[in-house]
């Protein structure tokens, strides 16, 4: 990800894309939050600090958006939770994501991200067909026992 720093406002937004926008496709973006502070308390996430995450098409304009407040920094080390949003993709290619503070003027950290992933959902019918195979198995050999 490129790091663009725009007077006291830090946007993060990926340089490449990545495929996970075929029309009609469930994505499922996954994280972990957790309010943070950088050099002092004044810069700590306070009460309704969040952090927005979007998803640019390659034309950047704004696929979907989801914006996440973690909670005000307690002054110690925090925990990270998880959190999660889906999606639709409409076909139009690629998306980039692009992470950024929340009101964006504040100076303060909207929060902390880890183990941000994008991934497709199956679809219901696949998973039911997969959920009832297995339960197809485990009465078959439930009654060969």
């Amino acid at each position: 990800m490129q790091l663009f720093n725009g007077g006291s406002v830090n946007i993060l937004t990926q340089s490449t894309g990545i495929a996970a926008n075929n029309l009609g496709t469930e994505y499922l973006v996954s994280f972990d939050a957790a309010p943070t502070v950088w050099s002092n308390v004044l810069e700590a996430t306070a009460a309704g600090d969040a952090v927005l995450i979007e998803l640019l098409r390659s034309n950047n304009s704004v696929l979907t958006s989801f914006t996440q407040a973690p909670g005000t920094w307690s002054g110690t080390q925090n925990s990270f939770n998880p959190y999660s949003f889906s999606y639709t993709g409409d076909g139009s290619g690629s998306v980039r994501l692009r992470l950024s503070g929340s009101p964006a003027s504040n100076g303060h950290f909207g929060g902390a991200i880890d183990n941000l992933a994008v991934s497709s959902t199956p679809e219901p019918t696949r998973a039911l067909l997969l959920l009832t195979g297995v339960l197809a198995l485990a009465l078959t050999r439930r009654r060969a026992t």
